[in-house]
């Protein structure tokens, strides 16, 4: 499964689940301002009714439900999600709140509930101040970029190294 946590409109989800249609048993998003999350929502049924209209003017309407992953949008805070069976979370943390630049809560939450080996992308933060066996995560990572709003971001990308408790 694939999370984009502050999901937003739900480019993110949507993108995953056109390009990696079988590696995704489904793509979340999770937003906690509701307009939103109500965009992301619409945005899925008009890819979904698009990519069947194609499909079906071209005769192929078997293919359609293999050209898109399941998607599903929560309205609400990533602390309530479902995490089991998560394996790639997203978080692109420009606006969230943080210690500095470490998204603590974050996480202690991904750590609690993410299974061995996940991975999680963070775009211009980072989860901890330091990483490793005790922290929950190791960056395995770091990925500089242009960004369109932000002239340039920076990518860290941590893999679940064990589970806590």
């Amino acid at each position: 499964l694939f999370l984009d946590i502050g999901s937003g409109a739900g480019k993110l989800v949507l993108c995953a689940a056109r390009l990696y249609p079988s590696q995704f048993k489904e793509c979340r998003g999770v937003e906690i301002i509701e307009e939103l999350h109500d965009l992301a929502e619409a945005f899925s049924d008009e890819l979904a009714s698009r990519l069947c209209a194609k499909s079906a003017t071209a005769g192929l309407n078997e293919r359609f439900e293999s050209s898109l992953a399941p998607r599903a949008f929560q309205l609400g805070d990533f602390e309530d999600c479902d995490l089991s069976g998560v394996h790639v979370v997203s978080i692109y943390a420009t606006t969230w709140a943080s210690t500095g630049p470490y998204l603590t809560t974050v996480a202690r939450v991904l750590s609690d509930q993410l299974p061995f080996g996940a991975r999680v992308i963070v775009i211009d933060k980072l989860l901890a101040d330091r990483t490793g066996p005790d922290v929950g995560f190791e960056l395995t990572h770091t990925i500089e970029g242009a960004n369109a709003d932000t002239g340039s971001s920076t990518a860290y990308v941590y893999t679940k190294v064990h589970r806590s408790g």
